[in-house]
């Protein structure tokens, strides 16, 4: 595997924080992200570990909760996997 490239637990992972991340930048509770997403807080708090592959319909759902589009979650997503590099 090339330096670069993410396995399907690095990608989850990195998926999970950068959820988390802009939970907390907009100041949103996981309690009212599940309320949101309409999953209990336990479902969040995995899927913000990274301990749950989400569909990409379930990303969307996410995203749509966070008022987030795509090209952003996946542009901060890519800066934050680089400093962590």
């Amino acid at each position: 595997m090339k330096q670069n490239e993410m396995t399907d637990e690095s990608l989850s992972i990195e998926v999970g924080k950068t959820i988390k991340k802009l939970r907390i930048k907009k100041n949103i509770s996981q309690a009212e992200l599940s309320h949101r997403v309409n999953q209990a807080a336990s479902y969040v708090s995995r899927v913000e570990a990274g301990k749950y592959k989400i569909t990409i319909l379930s990303l969307d759902v996410y995203l749509r909760a966070l008022e987030v589009s795509f090209v952003e979650f996946f542009s901060i997503l890519e800066k934050n996997k680089k400093k962590d590099e």
